[in-house]
């Protein structure tokens, strides 16, 4: 009798667990708790890959904006992940535009990638490109942030 009550509270507890992963934790949360499962990352030094000029003009003033892109990949469990960074910068350095070009395959880190994505913009616009320092978690994408700190150097050098 009592073994059949453990295996009866071991199915409840199982049971309950999928229903929280399935129902309770949001999508980000989900990824939150695989990223922390396996924290291993591997990153390919970043490429540079172009410098695109673009002419803008404002009433009398000329400023010239470039853009300047990286390509590199990291690793997650489900094998590598690659992912491209494009910043536009103005004459003075400062950044004027920011994205990031989604390249995984895999479904969990594309909804990581977008993520950080969606939030990229707002965590570089505005700021100097030489000054800019590691940034924190972006749209809760631990791996997709580290690539871009990696690829900063790489960026800077196009200056």
């Amino acid at each position: 009798m009592l073994n059949k009550k453990g295996v009866i509270a071991g199915v409840l507890v199982l049971a309950g667990a999928m229903v929280l992963w399935k129902y309770v934790l949001k999508p980000g949360e989900r990824d939150e708790v695989m990223d922390t499962t396996s924290n291993q990352q591997t990153q390919t030094a970043p490429a540079a890959v172009s410098e695109t000029p673009k002419e803008a003009t404002s009433g009398m003033t000329e400023q010239a904006t470039r853009t300047l892109r990286v390509e590199t990949s990291y690793q997650t469990p489900a094998g590598t992940d690659p992912v491209a960074f494009s910043l536009s910068v103005d004459a003075a350095g400062v950044i004027t535009d920011a994205k990031t070009e989604v390249l995984t395959e895999h479904a969990i880190s594309k909804m990581r990638q977008e993520a950080f994505a969606a939030e990229f913009p707002m965590a570089v616009k505005g700021k100097k490109l030489s000054e800019l320092a590691a940034l924190d978690r972006v749209g809760k994408s631990t791996l997709t942030t580290n690539a871009f700190n990696q690829s900063i150097d790489a960026l800077r050098a196009q200056l």
